[in-house]
């Protein structure tokens, strides 16, 4: 999707939600593997570089913000966990990347 088809200029970012494939380990630590793109395409992580810690909530959704290695080029991948009142699955996990317009070659 081009950067006008968001209505979005091109110096601006947004919150871009992914699907994952993910590891948990026996200590309930989460390892993220892949990242799949709305537009189809997957992206093997190569490396956690440092494992996401949840902060303070804030508007009722604790974030962790993984570094992870995608060749050599390293960025940030968030989980968003949002806390709802209930019993069994009371919690909506979801993770993001800091989307970047960019402008096509001409």
């Amino acid at each position: 999707m081009l950067h006008n088809e968001r209505h979005i200029p091109a110096n601006r970012s947004w919150k871009q939600y992914v699907g994952i494939d993910a590891r948990v380990t026996d200590e309930g630590r989460i390892d993220p593997l892949v990242v799949h793109w709305p537009d189809g395409r997957r992206f093997p992580i190569d490396e956690i570089v440092e494992h996401g810690e949840f902060g303070r909530p804030l508007h009722g959704a604790r974030t962790a913000r993984y570094s992870v290695r995608f060749g050599r080029r390293i960025t940030y991948l968030y989980l968003e966990r949002i806390e709802r009142k209930g019993g069994f699955g009371s919690t909506l996990d979801r993770w993001w990347v800091e989307a970047r317009a960019t402008i096509p070659s001409p």
